[in-house]
């Protein structure tokens, strides 16, 4: 718990500090594990992502230049109208299972770990709960990839 209200006070106090482009909320209260419950695969990366890959995924986040190699473009993960990954691959990323897409680039969270600590309300295993959460954050990360390409 400690760790992903640390992650979301980060991302919360980056997105307040950096020079933000106008798509992404500022939220000025860090996030709580209750505020990441509700939210749906777009809602989680703007909240969670944008700081680092950016409003559109092109890798050019507020908190972006603070890293010392570059930050992945999410635009780029398919090809002729084709994903690059399947989407277990980029699920395994996201969750930090597969650090081999980008084993050049340090400081992405291990999303499934982090996830695991927010409490469900229904009672479904934390696990199950986590890869549900990036499931939805894969899926629209492979809506941008593939909106990209048009």
């Amino acid at each position: 718990m400690k760790t992903l209200r640390t992650i979301l006070m980060l991302s919360g106090l980056l997105l307040v500090a950096g020079t933000v482009a106008a798509e992404v909320v500022i939220k000025k209260v860090p996030m709580s594990a209750r505020d990441i419950a509700g939210l749906n695969g777009h809602q989680m990366y703007d909240q969670l992502c944008a700081v680092c890959h950016g409003a559109d995924g092109q890798g050019d986040g507020p908190a972006a230049p603070a890293f010392v190699g570059a930050v992945p473009d999410l635009t780029r993960l398919s090809k002729d109208g084709k994903p690059t990954y399947s989407h277990a691959e980029l699920e395994g990323v996201i969750a930090g299972r597969d650090r081999t897409v980008h084993a050049d680039f340090v400081g992405m969270p291990l999303w499934e770990t982090e996830f695991q600590y927010v409490r469900t309300r229904n009672g479904m295993p934390r696990t199950a709960y986590a890869r549900a959460k990036i499931h939805a954050l894969a899926e629209y990360v492979e809506g941008m990839s593939l909106a990209s390409t048009d």
